[in-house]
């Protein structure tokens, strides 16, 4: 069997500050099942990443440090608006790296008791890489006229 470990970058507001990676708690029943694709390169605005099935965190003490008070919009905490970067290991190999999206949180009591995240490659789209860019832009290419 495959060990799988979860390593997640926190996210510091208004700072400039690189925050280590965390190895985040995963539930023992609950596998990461990870989609790889390729698309057709012909489709340039459909390359997609690879990409999990949304899988379940608990609110360990260690998990509840990476997601903080996102359930209270009260509190400056985790902003699930911003992909998170995160790498996943097998048997303590790399394996990938990506983002991790926080989908939503289940309360019990007023506390959170679990944390459901979705893990994305690095390249979500081609086109979220290029944004609104255009190869008229580039100054370099102006060597050619």
């Amino acid at each position: 069997m495959q060990k799988i470990i979860l390593y997640i970058q926190p996210q510091l507001r208004n700072t400039t500050t690189v925050q280590d990676y965390v190895r985040v708690d995963l539930m023992e029943a609950d596998l990461i099942e990870l989609t790889q694709v390729i698309q057709d390169i012909k489709s340039i605005d459909k390359v997609f990443t690879d990409y999990s099935k949304t899988f379940n965190l608990p609110a360990s003490k260690t998990n509840n440090k990476i997601f903080k008070w996102w359930y209270n919009p009260d509190l400056e905490g985790f902003d699930n608006q911003v992909m998170t970067n995160a790498r996943i290991e097998l048997n303590h190999f790399a394996f990938k790296e990506g983002k991790v999206k926080l989908e939503s949180v289940t309360m019990k009591n007023g506390e959170p008791s679990l944390y459901k995240v979705t893990f994305f490659g690095n390249t979500i789209k081609l086109t979220d890489l290029i944004g609104d860019d255009k190869l008229e832009n580039l100054v370099w290419l102006n060597n050619f006229n």
